[in-house]
């Protein structure tokens, strides 16, 4: 493409042409950086699809392409992107957060559409990657196992992991994070037994 008022080469062809002389991350990084300031997700995607195919082995437009997937909602297709970065770099910080941001995004959604079966198999593997942050996950996992009970109406499960999130971050932070679990998965009419803020120690709070 070509500039209508001077003739001149458009940035697009300019980034095009730089990199096919020399394909190297930095000038890629540079033309992708260009590409997402323009608006249209499709031509920064482009951008990235170029330079995986120029350069296989680069992990950093995988990254780009798995969080516009997710940004957009096409989770399929965000985890397939996800498994070729895992493929190249498995333990990249990177891939690791993306990788927990999409694990809960999936148990959400489940929630949200009542598929407790599929939120329990996504909470699974959410636990595998306790090692990331260690304690959070854990807690995190026992908020969404509550919000599974909840959808099921098992009591028992509620009370049991109620008492397991008291116990590992405190009442309050547990109401706060069961409250944001719920409203991010839009489960109306499902709420966290109320409690009173002036019966709980200072401390606590």
């Amino acid at each position: 493409r070509w500039s209508k008022e001077k003739g001149l080469p458009s940035p697009m062809t300019l980034y095009r042409r730089a990199c096919e002389a020399d394909p190297h991350p930095v000038a890629f990084q540079a033309w992708l950086n260009w590409a997402r300031q323009q608006g249209p997700w499709q031509e920064a995607d482009g951008v990235a699809e170029q330079w995986r195919k120029a350069r296989p082995s680069d992990i950093q437009p995988l990254l780009h392409l798995v969080e516009s997937s997710e940004r957009r909602s096409a989770f399929k297709k965000s985890l397939k992107y996800l498994e070729d970065a895992e493929s190249l770099d498995r333990l990249n910080p990177e891939v690791r957060r993306a990788k927990l941001r999409l694990l809960l995004s999936a148990v959400l959604r489940h929630l949200s559409q009542r598929k407790t079966h599929l939120a329990r198999g996504g909470i699974e593997q959410l636990e595998t990657m306790a090692e990331i942050r260690i304690g959070e996950i854990g807690a995190l996992a026992a908020a969404l196992r509550w919000c599974s009970a909840a959808v099921d109406g098992d009591k028992p499960a509620q009370r049991e992991r109620e008492a397991e999130l008291n116990k590992s971050i405190g009442s309050v932070a547990a109401h706060l994070l069961v409250t944001g679990l719920l409203e991010a998965a839009k489960m109306i009419g499902i709420a966290m037994p109320p409690f009173k803020v002036a019966t709980i120690p200072a401390l606590d709070l």
